[in-house]
């Protein structure tokens, strides 16, 4: 037997290291994330408790039913909760937004916190809520508007999706959008993710338009 025929974890780790293929990087990275980990939670022990109160977690949540998750995430909702377990790592999510159209034809953007750019009102599903109770709901919260009739305006998927905030978070957002000229009530700011909502005209859209709603707000404006 050679001595090539065998290693120990140590060797195997160097072995992989100094494997030249491609196919291999996502397992390298894998290991220095890991290593990272460990020579922190050396430094910082506190992480090492911290890290096992996660795994805790995620056994208690394996045991919940389906109305125990619903009454979570409603909590802080969906995405808040995932979060804490995946950090920024990307997550699948379902986007609902809406289009609303004043009496003039003119459309409501909202300026938003996180980047200063002009937006659809929108967000993300929560458990158990339809594509109209989620469009519905992230309409009062961010405008303080109710929402009367709806119509598909547009269906949204594919790899312009993949959405990357600025605090880090990555995640997939295929969703829907819908139109409407149906609201009542007066405009309310939510002051954690809105700067101000305006209507604008087909041809008076402002230039910083949100990169992942651009499209949409464009499509909106060239139909008749």
């Amino acid at each position: 037997m050679r001595l090539t025929d065998v290693a120990n974890t140590e060797q195997l780790l160097r072995i992989i290291q100094s494997i030249p293929s491609k196919k291999a990087e996502p397992f390298k990275m894998w290991l220095a994330q890991v290593g990272r980990e460990r020579i922190e939670e050396v430094i910082d022990p506190e992480l090492t408790i911290e890290n096992v109160e996660i795994i805790k977690n995620c056994i208690g949540l394996i045991d919940m039913d389906i109305e125990e998750y619903i009454k979570l995430y409603k909590k802080g909702g969906y995405i808040k909760e995932m979060r804490k377990y995946v950090g920024h790592a990307p997550i699948l999510t379902c986007a609902c937004g809406v289009i609303i159209e004043n009496a003039k034809g003119e459309i409501l953007l909202q300026k938003r916190q996180d980047n200063g750019c002009w937006a659809i009102i929108g967000g993300s599903m929560e458990m158990g809520e339809t594509f109209e109770e989620t469009v519905r709901r992230e309409t009062m919260e961010e405008s303080g508007l109710t929402l009367g009739r709806l119509e598909v305006f547009k269906l949204i998927s594919g790899r312009d999706r993949i959405i990357e905030y600025p605090n880090g978070d990555v995640c997939f957002g295929p969703g829907i959008v819908f139109i409407t000229s149906e609201y009542e009530g007066s405009i309310v700011n939510d002051p954690e993710e809105v700067m101000e909502h305006r209507f604008f005209k087909r041809s008076e859209l402002p230039k910083n338009l949100n990169r992942f709603d651009k499209d949409i707000i464009l499509d909106w404006a060239n139909r008749k």
